[in-house]
């Protein structure tokens, strides 16, 4: 009896250094999400480090911790707004990153629930105002010279191609453009976060100043704010397993705190 535990003891003995020798199962990091979001960027919900060339922004910050706790790596592209939707509708992107719910859907995206919502906002330079903020009405921007951003379309807010006479590619742009005079105002869903405002622009040293839109009178019912999702094509291949896997995470995350950590951390109120 001894001799035939003694003889099991040491057959364990060598299974478990066999079993210690044999390398502990990775992480499956083969494994990639595709997403594409505005190259310009759009603070505070993503834009790119200039240092280091990494992503930053809530957005960009939930899902990659939702890429980080299914162990898949996560890789960001820039591209322009059209050709970023276009790339996912196409199944070249597997989503958007921070996609903004518009009036009408495009063909077959779908809306992860939303995890932020943003709030229309003035930015005008006093300087340059030809008028008082006091009493504004959202008829009097139609009446002055606004700038935009290529690519996105005003009518829905109520501003037409009389009001919205310049367009260029970047927030940075049109804080330029105000700040010199070159136009009198323009509008966009952005918060004044730190994502936005440390940086060295006019809106930091505040020469450009902001005002809510929900302080503009006659603002026009519904588009004061603009809530954030993530946007998949439901045509993309993996697009069920995906959506699941993004809505489960994400309730998980606003449950545990960390969606909240990371509002705070681009300066932003918890529960926007």
């Amino acid at each position: 009896m001894l001799l035939r535990v003694t003889g099991i003891l040491s057959g364990l003995a060598a299974l478990i250094v066999f079993l210690i020798g044999i390398p502990a199962a990775q992480p499956d990091t083969t494994k990639v999400i595709r997403a594409c979001d505005l190259d310009s960027g759009w603070p505070p919900l993503s834009y790119q480090d200039k240092a280091t060339g990494s992503w930053k922004g809530i957005a960009a910050e939930v899902l990659q911790e939702i890429a980080r706790r299914h162990h898949q790596r996560l890789e960001i592209t820039g591209l322009p707004l059209a050709r970023c939707l276009d790339a996912v509708q196409h199944g070249q992107q597997d989503l958007m990153l921070s996609g903004a719910i518009p009036p009408e859907m495009p063909e077959h995206i779908k809306a992860s629930t939303p995890f932020y919502t943003l709030h229309l906002t003035l930015f005008y330079a006093p300087v340059h105002f030809h008028r008082s903020v006091t009493g504004l009405s959202w008829h009097d921007l139609q009446h002055l010279h606004g700038c935009g951003l290529i690519g996105d379309d005003y009518g829905p807010i109520g501003l037409d191609e009389t009001a919205i006479r310049d367009k260029v590619h970047s927030i940075q742009q049109l804080l330029k453009l105000v700040a010199a005079g070159r136009c009198d105002y323009f509008v966009d869903y952005l918060e004044t976060t730190r994502a936005l405002d440390t940086e060295e622009n006019d809106l930091a040293n505040g020469v450009v100043q902001t005002m809510p839109g929900e302080k503009i009178a006659n603002i026009p019912a519904g588009i004061n704010t603009e809530r954030v999702t993530f946007m998949l094509s439901d045509t993309a291949p993996g697009y069920s397993a995906l959506a699941a896997m993004i809505e489960i995470e994400l309730h998980q995350i606003e449950q545990d705190g960390g969606l909240d950590e990371i509002r705070w951390r681009y300066g932003t109120v918890a529960g926007n």
